[in-house]
């Protein structure tokens, strides 16, 4: 029988010193949600909560693996679009040889040296980066790099939209559960969540995650 797979992600958040320390407490909280969000969307992706590392760090494992690349988006959306800032995110696969769920931070295995080291090892610059192990080659890793640079390009109105459709909301949907603008005062509409979703190159970003979904669900 082969050995379980698991996919980690290890972040820490882009200029965190320009945080005051209630916006660093409510940035760590909102991460924890939206990460339980993510798992009651997707049932049964995570093997235990999110867990904060060294302040402004953070971890998350996934015991189904081919959703990494979707979380690691949509947490980083979560922070572009809520808090104005942005986090790097290393995704890392392999077996584990100890999971706690409930302090995920404790565990150890391959898939987690992976994705710690891929952070430390982070291009200057760069906010997204993944490990794959065996599954990995250089094509993967250049499909990373590009999806990164238009990634970090997002708005934080953008965000919003793209926020919601990685949880496979309706553009209506996301339409109404996005905030009013202070320059309308009113609510976008669904034509204007698509075209936001069009200029941040949502199709495009859509095909990457397909492509490592369809990657990792064979590892």
């Amino acid at each position: 029988m082969s050995e379980k797979i698991y996919a980690v992600l290890t972040g820490d958040i882009v200029q965190s010193r320009r945080l005051t320390a209630e916006q660093s407490k409510a940035l760590q909280q909102r991460l924890k949600s939206a990460a339980s969000e993510f798992d009651r969307k997707f049932s049964g992706t995570l093997a235990g909560g999110l867990g904060i590392t060294r302040g402004d760090g953070w971890q998350v494992a996934l015991q189904k693996p081919e959703q990494a690349l979707r979380l690691a988006l949509y947490l980083r959306a979560v922070v572009k679009s809520e808090f104005g800032t942005d986090t790097r995110v290393s995704i890392g696969t392999g077996s584990v040889d100890r999971l706690e769920p409930e302090n995920i931070i404790e565990s150890t295995g391959p898939a987690f040296e992976r994705s710690g080291h891929g952070l430390e090892m982070m291009r200057k610059g760069g906010r997204l980066a993944i490990d794959l192990d065996d599954a990995s080659d250089r094509r993967d890793e250049l499909i990373v790099r590009l999806l990164d640079c238009v990634v970090s390009r997002w708005t934080g109105k953008a965000a919003i939209a793209l926020a919601g459709v990685l949880l496979n909301q309706t553009q209506e949907q996301i339409a109404e559960n996005s905030p009013i603008s202070e320059r309308s005062g009113k609510k976008p509409t669904r034509q204007a969540i698509g075209d936001a979703l069009i200029r941040a190159s949502w199709p495009e970003v859509q095909a990457c995650i397909e492509f490592f979904d369809h990657l990792l669900s064979q590892a």
